[in-house]
């Protein structure tokens, strides 16, 4: 009988205490481990990089090829165009999507930063291209760099570090 009466004690004084931490306004939520896995998800993804959230082939390539570009410096009309054309005949897609798809990638790059994010993105989002794709980019990042004068030592540090995390092609393309 005496243990009885110390479970039904024990289980009392922790709803009591769990009433008191809620009225003074802790949330219970904050215990709760799958909740917290949850906010843990959201809070790496939200804090991210944008361009490091890239999961779609043909954004990846946008952001390397627009990087590229924006490595020389400010973006010159002719270079915009040629990145157009060049989404344009890689990806098989129209004018519109293919300005849609320029805006969407400078949006991604729009903060500068994404030089010190570069080794990471090639590191998680160039890798998970397949072979082939990365293979059918690589020279049109070299024909972005050499658009107007030879390529900047930075960008060709950039390409040379694409190249590097590229595996030899075994298949198919886009």
């Amino acid at each position: 009988m005496h243990i009885v009466i110390g479970v039904i004690t024990a289980i009392a004084g922790l709803i009591w205490a769990l009433v008191a931490l809620r009225r003074e306004g802790v949330s219970l939520d904050s215990f709760n481990p799958f909740a917290w896995y949850r906010r843990y998800q959201w809070r790496k993804k939200f804090q991210a990089h944008p361009a490091l959230t890239a999961d779609n082939p043909m954004d990846i390539a946008a952001i390397v090829l627009l990087h590229t570009a924006e490595l020389k410096g400010e973006l010159t009309r002719e270079t915009r165009q040629a990145l157009l054309d060049i989404f344009q005949s890689t990806f098989k897609i129209e004018e519109k999507e293919a300005d849609e798809l320029f805006s969407a990638t400078s949006f991604r790059l729009k903060d500068g930063l994404f030089e010190k994010h570069a080794s990471r993105f090639i590191g998680e989002r160039w890798s998970s291209l397949a072979a082939a794709q990365a293979q059918q980019i690589i020279p049109l990042t070299l024909k972005i760099a050499a658009l107007d004068g030879a390529p900047t030592p930075r960008q060709s540090a950039f390409v040379s570090l694409l190249k590097e995390k590229t595996q030899p092609p075994p298949g198919s393309s886009w």
